[in-house]
């Protein structure tokens, strides 16, 4: 694995779930950027000050210096903000800001939406609006807990752009589908299975409505994702739901997983490297038949497939309609705007086995089997 998944894996798996996880508040914030006073206006007065209030309101105070130049930091301090780079006590993360310095103390925080924490991150947000300010913030944001569509997440939205857009609005990008779907099995025994479950927003919403005997089977060969996804599992204390950790192709390999440079955790995908992507992320993953593994999961009818595989959709729905017809999904979801890198006749083949587009959500589109 590499060292940033490694250490994103860290960060998911610091501690028990549900209870605290370790983080660093203000990690790294305008780490070695450096910034003109005058484009600082904005962060100078109000955001300086604001942030420092952040850093040292939650259980925490500022370390004295400069008149207290030496002074041990206060025990349970969670942040200060010091003008001295050498001030020993507070060694830690440092963000040169015009000649002042925030840094952090790795500290054990609840992860909830009604923590002081949360509040004081989304005051901040929601005052810079800059493009440039965001991404900093952004980077700083915190595992968090929050509720959406019914179900209980932990959500990480410095690197994974569906838990950030659960952080920021309540709802993942997808949310019309997953709530049309929802409808739709409500109260049924169904089997959904999900191939690229990333933190589970899609088909969890699903198996809280749906009847007390359906199963899940989900889909996530990144380490760091799989972690996230069995916590948000453990939260909505859901039974019959298991977690293959290889990827979905037509026959049995082993490849790469690549993700784009964008540092997206929920992008990866396998085989084709991002002509923005960094090599130096990419790790080894297994890769299966679906069909091999619903048999293997004892899985005889499938009521709803959603496939989100990043262009490789055709290799995960054309080996399953070439085979059994018992394992035919009876709705399937994916996106089609990535039909110009198929190498497989999937709608053609969507046609002919008697499936129909019935909805649209943005680029992907729901086909129901007559």
């Amino acid at each position: 694995m590499s060292s940033g998944l490694a250490s994103a894996s860290r960060m998911a798996t610091a501690s028990s779930w549900p209870g605290s996880v370790s983080m660093m508040i203000l990690r790294g914030v305008m780490v070695n950027r450096p910034f003109r006073r005058t484009r600082l206006h904005g962060l100078q007065g109000w955001g300086i000050n604001r942030l420092a209030g952040f850093a040292n309101g939650i259980n925490g105070r500022a370390c004295g210096a400069p008149a207290g130049i030496g002074a041990e930091p206060t025990a349970g301090t969670h942040g200060i903000i010091c003008p001295d780079p050498d001030h020993a006590p507070c060694a830690g993360w440092r963000a040169t800001m015009t000649g002042w310095h925030i840094m952090t103390l790795q500290t054990d925080i609840e992860a909830d939406t009604g923590s002081a924490l949360d509040a004081k991150v989304r005051e901040i947000w929601s005052r810079f609006q800059k493009p440039w300010v965001r991404k900093i913030l952004r980077d700083t944001l915190p595992p968090t807990r929050i509720t959406s569509m019914g179900c209980e997440f932990i959500v990480h939205p410095r690197d994974n752009f569906t838990e950030f857009k659960i952080w920021e609005t309540g709802l993942p990008p997808e949310h019309a589908a997953t709530l049309h779907i929802a409808g739709v099995l409500a109260g049924q025994d169904a089997v959904i299975v999900d191939v690229g479950a990333n933190a589970g927003a899609f088909f969890l919403p699903i198996m809280q409505r749906a009847g007390k005997k359906a199963r899940a089977i989900a889909f996530e060969p990144n380490p760091v994702m799989r972690d996230r996804l069995a916590v948000n599992v453990k939260l909505n204390k859901l039974t019959g739901v298991r977690v293959f950790d290889c990827a979905v192709g037509a026959e049995e390999a082993s490849t790469r997983l690549h993700f784009p440079r964008n540092g997206n955790l929920g992008q990866g995908r396998v085989d084709l490297e991002y002509t923005d992507g960094n090599a130096d992320t990419a790790i080894d993953v297994a890769v299966r038949p679906l069909a091999d593994c619903l048999k293997q999961a004892r899985i005889k009818t499938v009521d709803f497939l959603k496939v989100d595989v990043e262009g490789l959709e055709d290799r995960v729905i054309c080996p399953l309609l070439e085979g059994d017809e018992a394992l035919w999904p009876r709705m399937i979801y994916f996106e089609v705007a990535h039909d110009g890198t198929w190498s497989m006749p999937l709608l053609e083949m969507l046609e002919e086995r008697g499936y129909t587009a019935v909805g649209s959500f943005d680029n992907n589109s729901l086909f129901e089997r007559s």
